[in-house]
């Protein structure tokens, strides 16, 4: 089974003392948060940053440890319009003292730009023992799961590699593509589920990735395919941010273990498929 783990939104807005600290209640053997939280925050929810906040580090390292948990990536690397990315650089040493080795990236610049950004994030996060994956999404610059993958060959470095988010690879169509490829260019998976058929603009695209997604296996996504390519020791972590849930009086703690357990029944499904179809063992060889 692979380790599973419960990505920043699913519980956003969450300090990430108490996230560790709930996520550890839910079942989870990693987390996976925002190297600074960003607008708009929830009512309620007070800004970190795990990039400047050394106080913060050290605490969370002292919850992961007695939680039984680690930290198993940081979201939140963006390449954004006229900054750079070596801004984070100062970051790095940080994240490494936390155990960190996987760092997202997204953009919301020039894909011309995007491309040299990227090339730049990774080498910097080189010596740092430090993987970053790059994450499609029908609504920002790097739009296919096709165009991540093309970047990721481009650049050409051992510790630059795909993130699966299976909402944004079902809704660019590319659901099918997931099990071509190797799997050593698979860094981490965002679990959830959805309809086959969203919004039809960025906005409400990014309003229900933000706010409404699926358990796993509540939605139509082909959630068995896209995860029966994945080397096991791959992150399987769920991305399921659930507003209607919290409105209707969900905990965080309840949206997480839910989200958990979705993801084990599909987990297991697979695996469960995979052992039916193992041959039986001929009794002459035994």
């Amino acid at each position: 089974m692979h380790p599973l783990g419960v990505d920043y939104l699913t519980m956003f807005g969450t300090h990430p003392l108490r996230y560790a600290e709930l996520a550890a209640k839910a079942g989870a053997q990693t987390i996976a948060l925002w190297s600074a939280n960003m607008e708009p925050l929830p009512n309620g929810a007070s800004r970190y940053s795990l990039l400047d906040d050394l106080a913060l580090c050290r605490d969370l390292r002292r919850t992961l440890d007695d939680n039984g948990l680690r930290l198993g990536m940081v979201d939140g690397l963006v390449v954004w319009p006229g900054r750079r990315v070596r801004d984070y650089e100062r970051g790095f040493s940080q994240l490494a003292e936390l155990g960190v080795t996987l760092a997202n990236t997204v953009s919301f610049d020039a894909m011309a730009r995007s491309r040299d950004e990227f090339a730049e994030l990774v080498e910097m996060a080189e010596p740092y023992g430090m993987t970053i994956t790059l994450e499609s999404c029908p609504a920002l610059t790097v739009r296919t799961l096709a165009e991540a993958r093309a970047i990721v060959r481009e650049v050409c470095r051992p510790n630059f590699k795909l993130l699966i988010d299976t909402m944004h690879v079902t809704r660019s169509g590319e659901a099918d593509m997931v099990p071509t490829l190797d799997p050593s260019e698979i860094g981490y998976v965002q679990i959830s589920d959805v309809p086959l058929v969203g919004p039809d603009s960025d906005a409400g695209y990014m309003e229900e990735a933000m706010c409404g997604r699926l358990i796993p296996g509540e939605g139509e996504a082909p959630l068995a395919m896209m995860l029966g390519n994945i080397p096991d020791d791959v992150i399987v972590s769920v991305e399921v941010p659930m507003r209607n849930r919290q409105e209707a009086g969900w905990s965080h703690l309840r949206c997480a273990q839910a989200a958990l357990e979705g993801a084990r029944r599909v987990l297991q499904s697979i695996s469960g498929a995979a052992f039916a179809c193992d041959p039986s063992p001929n009794p002459s060889s035994s």
